[in-house]
């Protein structure tokens, strides 16, 4: 109820609104091998032909589905997972090449109809070459080994890396932390508070500019303009992976959006015990681009002007890690699908957030908002399609080229 509130509370202040979001798309499954049942969002769907080169047709909505074929052949197992974004009027062929899963003890199988009642669990592990939406380049990397503990934060000389577009990024050397709402004053989807283990990554010392976004799509499409260091804002979820399919085909590495692990971590400098991405306890305007008017005052935040608008990427002091305006300026969009309980159930090792959703997680608050939303550890989320002034984006890399 609480988050439902919260919600609602956003949209209010921030005013975010949903874009409008109609029509149907059809959807041609193939699988190898044939005679799979299809499930979306845990509902079985049908079965595909088992003969070579046929399909199954299936009518959806337009929006991004969870997708899972499961095959039997021999007493084995053959599952393939897949999200998907299906569009309005269009056709989209999916192949689904499925895997051979290690057989259960005794010879039982699975019990599949609980399939068509439970949702896959956030716990199931995408492969390499799964995508968040089919079209999107992601290719999110699995971890197959633990990442390094205890890592020192500053060390080396190449801690920086500065891309053809100028776009500076540096080193967050990884380790683990302890990931949630560590000072007790959040709400109920900020715990509970969990051990997480990251590997090294590399990530944007600023937020996204309308000045690299023109660059890269050529046009701008901010509301707040002016100069072409303001950070770029108006983006869906969808846009910023636009932007990053574009800019690894420009610029030769692979760029994603931070987990929401990565970005927390980051903004608290390496998992330390901080309540604001700029490494600080107290939120002060002189900080940080908040709402700090009177209304918005808390035990942790000083007033002071409201600025009632983005400002320059850099205008204010970075954290210890060169990070700038983790806490305010604009939202930004994260990897992950957004779930109310994933912290109950999140792997410990590189955790990318549950396996299919309908919402995004975004992090770090506004300048529309008060102090307390911009806390390293509050959690929002917004659909794909979602677009307004206060929302932004920062990129990662996983290693140096």
């Amino acid at each position: 109820m609480k988050s439902q509130i919260i919600f609602a509370v956003l949209w209010l202040i921030c005013g975010l609104a949903p874009l409008a979001r109609a029509g149907e798309g059809t959807v041609l499954f193939f699988t190898n091998p044939g005679g799979a049942k299809i499930y979306i969002g845990g509902k079985l769907m049908g079965t595909s032909p088992p003969e070579p080169g046929k399909h199954l047709a299936v009518k959806l909505n337009e929006g991004s589905y969870a997708v899972k074929a499961v095959a039997e052949r021999g007493g084995v197992q053959f599952i393939r997972e897949r999200n998907i974004f299906v569009g309005a009027g269009r056709t989209k062929p999916v192949n689904l090449k499925l895997s051979p899963q290690a057989k259960p003890a005794h010879g039982a199988l699975q019990d599949l109809s609980a399939l068509e009642k439970t949702p896959p669990r956030p716990e199931s592990k995408k492969t390499a070459d799964q995508g968040i939406l089919s079209g999107y380049e992601t290719n999110f990397p699995t971890a197959n080994h633990q990442p390094k503990k205890n890592a020192d934060l500053t060390a080396g000389q190449d801690r920086f890396i500065t891309n053809s577009l100028g776009m500076k990024f540096v080193k967050v050397a990884g380790g683990c932390f302890q990931m949630g709402d560590v000072l007790h004053e959040g709400g109920k989807n900020e715990g509970p508070v969990h051990k997480v283990c990251l590997d090294d990554f590399y990530m944007g010392v600023h937020e996204v500019t309308q000045g690299e976004y023109k660059s890269v799509m050529g046009f701008n499409p901010s509301r707040i303009q002016g100069r072409d260091d303001y950070p770029v804002e108006t983006v869906r979820w969808r846009d910023a992976m636009d932007f990053i399919r574009k800019l690894s085909e420009m610029d030769g590495r692979t760029y994603f959006l931070p987990t929401e692990a990565q970005w927390e971590y980051a903004a608290r400098e390496g998992g330390r015990k901080v309540r604001f991405g700029n490494g600080k306890n107290i939120a002060d305007p002189a900080d940080m681009n908040f709402n700090s008017s009177p209304e918005h005052k808390k035990s942790y935040s000083r007033t002071g002007s409201y600025r009632k608008k983005t400002m320059p990427v850099g205008s204010f002091q970075p954290n210890s890690l060169g990070l700038y305006d983790m806490s305010g300026n604009v939202w930004e969009w994260c990897r992950d699908w957004y779930g109310e309980n994933y912290y109950q159930m999140s792997r410990q090792d590189n955790p990318q957030g549950p396996p299919s959703g309908s919402q995004h997680v975004v992090r770090g608050g506004c300048w529309g908002n008060g102090a307390d939303w911009l806390r390293s550890s509050f959690r929002l989320r917004e659909w794909p399609d979602y677009r307004h002034y206060y929302l932004g984006f920062r990129l990662v890399l996983t290693e140096r080229p």
